[in-house]
């Protein structure tokens, strides 16, 4: 607040709720001066920043853009399938009511969860979150009200406090005693999957640091039994690499997640169903954080956004959807979740064909450079003198020359589709 010239900002959002952290990015949008951080909240980096630097292996690469353009230059996928199908009613919770002490965190609460749904529980810290969680695992008891599992529900946990691990085993260990009917390469090929890799793998988990015992235990998770997935913070002691790894092997899943979570990013990515805490009650978004944000924006109560002169002008709007209260079913509006869906799906066409564009564009670019070094092998005295290697590199120049029309008619065609509604 005092208008410094250049502000540097160490995991700023560590310790903030969204409403405060939604402050500090309107103030930091509308700040003057320059701004360098270092941050892990990649949709704080996105509203935030103009310029990305990664440092890796000693060396410093500048990306210009905010980080959804970073992250767009690599990816990594693994597949996360649950070998038990649930039936279509997964959960279903009536008036369950919790206190602690004088404290009252919830009342008459009930929800229904169906297969496949990506859920996220949303809301300032200490409104009963990661106690509901712990309440459907069975860790500590309601005060009243009652949930039931649908048939075939079996339920994954993911505690922020990872309980699940032996700090005397290896890594290695971990995996096989949750399965060992696994080969030494199957292990080993998971493990790399979460960035252990080599001899890393006999590492003592008592050795590792919070963030690498987030990745195992993610990694134990994916080869359980589980199809219903409950996950309290699973970004917390995650870097970068390791949330995009979860994320994508979320997208991929077929089961069902309900989770509590304050990165943005990873909401916004995984979620198609947000649920609200407040005041003890449950409000229901059919979207993603992107559309929270908007709904919020229309009632004119972004989390945070108000207090610095932002409010609605600080939301891209993107398409209508709806939000209900889940208690009474108020303002439910199935048409909301059917133009996500539809956005959704195109955004997926759209990467999809923006990977497409990226790999034949690099296929260009080699076959190009390659045709460059043909070139100048023909300048050499020694080649221009001898008919034989002449020929061939004749006969290689023209089936480049003719894979490259090829690439170049492919890469119009998939620019056109990209364009296309």
């Amino acid at each position: 607040m005092s208008h410094p010239d250049l502000i540097l900002l160490d995991e700023p959002t560590n310790h903030l709720d969204i409403a405060a952290i939604g402050w500090l990015e309107t103030f930091l949008i509308n700040y003057k001066g320059a701004v360098l951080v270092v941050a892990h909240d990649r949709y704080f980096l996105d509203r935030i920043v103009t310029k990305v630097v990664e440092i890796r292996d000693h060396r410093a690469a500048v990306y210009k853009g905010n980080y959804s353009y970073y992250a767009s230059r690599a990816e990594m996928r693994i597949t996360l399938a649950p070998s038990i199908t649930s039936g279509k009613d997964v959960l279903h919770v009536e008036g369950l009511k919790k206190t602690y002490g004088d404290q009252l965190l919830f009342q008459d609460l009930s929800l229904d969860i169906r297969r496949g749904e990506h859920v996220a529980l949303i809301g300032e810290n200490g409104t009963g979150k990661t106690t509901l969680l712990k309440i459907l695992n069975q860790v500590i008891d309601a005060d009243d009200g009652l949930f039931r599992l649908g048939m075939n529900v079996v339920i994954g946990y993911y505690d922020q406090e990872l309980q699940d691990l032996h700090p005397k085993m290896t890594l290695f260990d971990e995996i096989a005693e949750e399965r060992p009917d696994l080969t030494q390469t199957q292990i080993r090929n998971l493990l790399a999957a979460f960035l252990f890799r080599g001899d890393e793998v006999f590492l003592s988990v008592g050795d590792l640091s919070g963030g690498e015992r987030g990745r195992l235990s993610l990694a134990k998770l994916m080869l359980s039994e589980s199809n219903f997935l409950l996950l309290d913070e699973p970004t917390n002691h995650l870097d970068t690499e390791s949330r995009e790894i979860l994320e994508s092997a979320l997208n991929q899943y077929e089961g069902t997640v309900l989770f509590v979570s304050h990165d943005r990013y990873f909401i916004n990515k995984t979620a198609s169903r947000i649920l609200e805490f407040n005041n003890g009650k449950l409000t229901e978004y059919l979207g993603n954080y992107d559309y929270y944000l908007e709904k919020k924006a229309e009632q004119g109560n972004v989390p945070g956004y108000s207090e610095y002169g932002g409010g609605q002008s600080t939301v891209i709007k993107t398409a209508a959807y709806c939000s209900r209260d889940v208690t009474t079913g108020e303002g439910a509006d199935s048409s909301g979740r059917a133009e996500w869906v539809a956005q959704k799906e195109e955004q997926a066409r759209i990467k999809k064909l923006q990977n497409r564009i990226e790999r034949t564009e690099q296929e260009i670019t080699a076959l190009e450079e390659h045709l460059d070094q043909i070139d100048k092998e023909f300048q050499k005295p020694e080649v221009a003198t001898n008919p034989s290697l002449l020929s061939e590199l004749h006969e290689e120049r023209s089936e480049i020359s003719a894979q490259l029309e090829e690439l170049y008619a492919e890469w119009e065609t998939l620019a056109d589709a990209s364009k296309s509604p």
